[in-house]
């Protein structure tokens, strides 16, 4: 604003929202400038009425706003010059409740096979009056504490939006329920979760059919119930059953490169990739460094046997065989975590070691 007699420019007011939390301090700015003279003082005014006047830089006022109505207010700042020219500017800001609703919820169970019935618990606070849950099948309930039944495998996303007077919140928790399928093996009745990620489906616990040249680790069989069997090449090559195969080096790295690998990081030895290894890893069971289990894989530290019969690493590290042998006769690629490392390690080794199996179902 510009007072064409003396150059009197005017009161640019800052603020930084125009919506405000009711009991907020509202920090006000005023630039005021006078090319002939000089600032004498800027007055400020909420809903008309005078509330501070500053007579130098920097031009402000803290505006606190508990006992405020809710709703819209003008603010407005008057700068006058030396000589009494005076010159405006103003902003309607709106406050709002501190009462709205802060969305959040737990569910039990949040995973397990289908049919899986999830109890879901409203844990909203501010006292919300109406519920939109998401279940992220294509089903929907109004209820605060709904249960609901997933049919289908799959890892869902859940999302709740919930209302009150005040106005509305919502929480997206991502793949937050995983609902695995059973597959039995009819060799000898044993059951396996399985899981699809993305075009692939796998295996959500290791093998642990008796074949020649496997073992539990430590030869204890609650090892076995938990960790499966670990198995040398030659042996993991043949284990899986009808219908399934030890998935190849480049099925390994299809599901890595789905889980955010790109393609280079993909073909390097070692560790590689960022959290690849963490979305795989179970949430519970490992000593240190436990997982996410993103997408209901849920590996688990099995350890491994070396060639010379020595179990190693139970807790700390699992490794798994995949099915392409190196180019030198007595090597075969395989895969490997470990607690202290959110990636997933691509190496060779001989194959008389021992290590675990995960079975991918054939196209």
């Amino acid at each position: 604003i510009r007072d064409s007699v003396n150059g009197l420019v005017g009161s640019e007011m800052c603020i930084r929202d125009r919506d405000i939390t009711a009991n907020e301090i509202v920090n006000i700015v005023v630039n005021a400038t006078d090319s002939d003279g000089s600032i004498a003082e800027v007055r400020f005014y909420i809903d008309n009425v005078s509330k501070a006047s500053v007579s130098s830089s920097p031009y402000s006022y803290d505006w606190i706003t508990s006992g405020e109505s809710i709703g819209n207010h003008t603010l407005k700042a008057t700068c006058v010059d030396n000589e009494g020219a005076s010159a405006s500017d103003e902003v309607t800001i709106v406050i709002i409740s501190g009462n709205l609703p802060v969305a959040n919820f737990t569910a039990d169970p949040i995973s397990g096979s289908v049919p899986l019935t999830v109890n879901f618990t409203d844990q909203t606070t501010n006292m919300p009056t109406s519920w939109e849950w998401d279940f992220g099948d294509g089903n929907n309930s109004t209820e605060q504490n709904p249960s609901h039944v997933y049919n289908n495998m799959g890892v869902y996303d859940v999302r709740l939006t919930v209302v009150n007077d005040d106005g509305s919140d919502t929480k997206t928790a991502s793949n937050f329920i995983i609902a695995k399928d059973v597959f039995t093996d009819t060799r000898d009745d044993q059951t396996y979760h399985i899981i699809t990620i993305g075009d692939q489906t796998w295996f959500a616990e290791n093998l642990n059919y008796e074949a020649a040249d496997s073992w539990w680790y430590k030869d204890e069989e609650a090892n076995g119930d938990v960790y499966g069997r670990l198995y040398s090449w030659d042996a993991a090559t043949m284990a899986c059953p009808g219908g399934w195969h030890l998935p190849s080096d480049d099925e390994w790295k299809t599901l890595e490169m789905y889980l955010g690998m790109s393609q280079d990081e993909a073909e390097e030895m070692e560790m590689r990739g960022t959290n690849e290894g963490e979305k795989l890893k179970s949430i519970s069971g490992w000593n240190s460094g436990t997982g996410t289990d993103q997408v209901g894989f849920a590996a688990l530290p099995g350890g491994e046997r070396d060639s010379n019969g020595n179990f190693l690493y139970k807790g700390d590290f699992t490794a798994f065989w995949t099915a392409t042998p190196h180019s030198e006769f007595e090597i075969a690629w395989y895969r490997y975590m470990d607690g202290g490392e959110k990636r997933i390690g691509r190496e060779d080794n001989n194959k008389l070691y021992g290590f675990s199996v995960r079975c991918i179902k054939n196209d």
